[in-house]
């Protein structure tokens, strides 16, 4: 009977102590993770701003603007990938793709 007792004792002891290491690493890793993600999504949203304001800044709407006949998205340049290999290319300006509703490709 003694020794189920100390047994059990343990168990419950033992269990009181892997409890208390899996909230402080639990803790840890939440009080680590938070300067490190937000500097990184920092980082990252920084970058995408920037490239966005040096896209606008080059292009006005009388710039020559690249689309496929029967495409409904327009190119910056000659140079994408899916105008590339393609003998068909057209040329309008910006304001007249975005009157017929094309979109700017991604």
């Amino acid at each position: 009977m003694m020794n189920n007792l100390k047994i059990t004792n343990k168990r419950k002891g033992l269990s009181k102590i892997l409890t208390a290491c899996i909230i402080i690493a639990g803790i840890g890793g939440l009080l680590g993770g938070c300067g490190t993600n937000n500097s990184t999504s920092t980082k990252s949203t920084s970058t995408k701003t920037a490239k966005v304001t040096k896209s606008k800044t080059a292009i006005n709407d009388d710039s020559t603007v690249y689309y496929l006949k029967g495409s409904k998205v327009y190119y910056l340049n000659k140079t994408n990938a899916a105008l590339k290999n393609n003998k068909n290319i057209l040329t309008i300006e910006l304001k007249q793709a975005k009157a017929l509703g094309l979109k700017q490709s991604s």
